[in-house]
């Protein structure tokens, strides 16, 4: 009792490490043995397991559909957790609700973007590489290009080099050695065309239109509905000519993730060319050997104009403040901006005119440009260092658990095993050797979620379960963890298996305000864009209709 640990409060955190699966079966057991004496328990035993097991969907948000925030499609039925499958309607508002969360195209900013395994945007992508790739130092003619596509990534889901190189030596017949130069990976196209070969597997014909819809829109489903059941109901509805084997097939097909740019820049607005031709973004890296960076940025045909004044289109109907929250990036960039537009507006009062110039300036890095490395090359130069070195901190069977993965090496790509050699098979927070394979493992972000919606490996830590536990929801690891691990974590930053911000926020002591303001990931690539946005923006903040004023507006 002096202790404060007598008959403690059952409901705490410190009951997180126990299995979910443990306090189902300990209800259970004391609502049989109780219903004996109290017959009324067995009747609504269903009603007090569900008020344990329950969980409202992520995305189904507030219950509330008065609140502000809340974007619910359910009747006007009391809600309870035994009867939330007849009151919600769980399909229209997940799609709602995945809707809302989409990326709006970095272009158009009220469209939304296409899902990243969109047959459109894949397309895009493996034509975005094609376009730049050199064969022995000259760039492939557009019918060699489009015969690639068409015989080899339409047939494989993955083209390496050597399958690249081959189908080469088919093609022109002649059997030399090729090189091939200009992609950021040395051993494959990062591009595919797999939602094509996958739908074409089914039986889809997808050069005929009907059935290309069809596959987008199924695509599109897929990555919005996270439950099989939902999204099988909203397939058989929606196209009841598909047999229950095609249905079943693409069931069982994975597809996540969204890409940066929509379906009506890609595909769906017509641009009139110099020569007089009208050709989409997409036709024209078909039919060129241009890249998209060169087509939307090419003068000469007026593209670039004719995708500026979209761009500005797309912005002019809203007003100055919903402009900017349409804007592509981060609050924080939105923010930078609306606070710039109102500088502008405040300098405008005192002078009592629109400004004459107005030059934006937009920070950029200069950072020497590398090749790229393969996560697997890059530990496996960590690792030989660490062998003759032989530090008692090095793990010889984590290293040869690594050189098992030499020809799978996408497995790499997993945060959990990509983590578990950072930290040379050990628990972050306590040192422990680890087991990869045991289920008492768990990813922690070192910042919480609750300050930063950080999910970058610099603030990401694989941990025993119990380390996770005790941390809780701190903003900081106890002085014990760091004073117990910074010898090690030190270590780990040497070897460059560990990065500068993630052994700070390993040892943070204490959180000034902007380090809180500083927690967030910019995107450079959002940031350089926006400027564009931010110039249209403004011009049409200032149109000057009716004045005199001949004004211009530079980045």
């Amino acid at each position: 009792m002096e202790d404060m640990i007598y008959l403690k409060v059952q409901n705490t955190t410190d009951k997180g490490s126990i299995p979910h699966q443990l306090h189902l079966l300990e209800l259970n057991k004391i609502i049989d043995n109780q219903s004996k004496f109290y017959p009324f328990l067995k009747e609504i035993k269903d009603k007090i397991v569900s008020l344990l097991t329950f969980r409202i969907p992520y995305y189904v948000g507030p219950l509330n559909r008065t609140s502000e925030f809340a974007w619910i499609e359910r009747s006007d039925q009391k809600i309870y957790p035994w009867n939330f499958e007849e009151v919600v309607d769980k399909e229209k508002s997940e799609e709602k609700f995945i809707k809302k969360m989409i990326n709006k195209c970095t272009y158009l900013v009220k469209e939304h973007a296409l899902p990243l395994q969109s047959i459109i945007y894949q397309e895009y992508i493996l034509l975005n590489e094609l376009n730049t790739i050199r064969v022995n130092n000259k760039k492939l003619s557009i019918e060699a290009k489009l015969d690639a596509l068409e015989q080899l990534f339409k047939k494989n889901n993955t083209v390496t080099i050597t399958k690249f190189k081959n189908w080469l030596q088919i093609y022109f017949g002649e059997n030399k050695a090729y090189s091939v130069t200009g992609l950021s990976d040395e051993k494959k196209f990062n591009g595919s065309m797999s939602s094509w070969n996958q739908f074409t597997n089914i039986g889809f014909d997808l050069t005929n239109k009907d059935h290309l819809k069809m596959a987008e829109d199924i695509i599109l489903w897929a990555t919005i509905f996270s439950e099989k059941e939902t999204l099988k109901k909203k397939i058989e509805r929606t196209y009841p000519q598909l047999t229950k084997q095609q249905v079943k097939s693409i069931l069982s097909l994975t597809f996540k993730g969204w890409g940066r740019l929509s379906y009506q820049l890609l595909d769906g607005i017509y641009f009139t060319l110099s020569n007089g031709d009208k050709t989409t973004i997409l036709e024209r890296m078909r039919n060129t050997n241009f890249n998209f960076m060169q087509i939307i940025n090419d003068k000469e045909n007026g593209i670039a104009t004719k995708l500026e004044e979209l761009m500005a289109d797309n912005i002019s109907e809203l007003d100055i403040l919903s402009q900017i929250q349409e804007l592509p990036g981060s609050p924080a960039i939105k923010k930078g901006i609306q606070q710039a537009v109102l500088l502008v507006e405040e300098i405008k009062k005192i002078m009592k005119k629109e400004p004459k110039k107005i030059f934006i300036e937009f920070a950029r890095e200069d950072r020497e440009k590398k090749g790229t490395r393969s996560r697997y090359k890059r530990l496996e130069e960590v690792y030989k260092v660490l062998l003759k070195e032989n530090d008692r901190m090095y793990r010889e069977d984590v290293y040869q658990e690594l050189k098992n993965l030499k020809q799978n090496e996408e497995k790499l790509n997993n945060q959990k095993i990509f983590l578990y050699f950072l930290q040379n098979g050990r628990c972050l927070y306590s040192g422990k050797e680890i087991d990869l394979n045991t289920s008492d493992l768990e990813i922690d972000h070192i910042i919480p979620r609750s300050y930063t919606k950080d999910n970058s490996l610099d603030n990401l830590a694989l941990v025993l379960k119990k380390e996770n536990q005790r941390k809780k929801d701190d903003l900081l690891l106890s002085e014990k963890i760091i004073q117990k691990n910074k010898k090690w974590w030190n270590y780990l930053k040497r070897k460059q298996l560990m990065t500068e911000k993630k052994y700070l926020n390993l040892t943070r002591e204490k959180i000034t305000l902007n380090a809180q303001k500083g927690f967030i990931n910019r995107q450079l690539v959002e940031t350089r864009q926006i400027s564009k946005h931010v110039k249209n923006l403004l011009t049409n903040l200032y149109p000057n209709k009716n004045s005199n004023f001949k004004g211009t507006i530079q980045l």
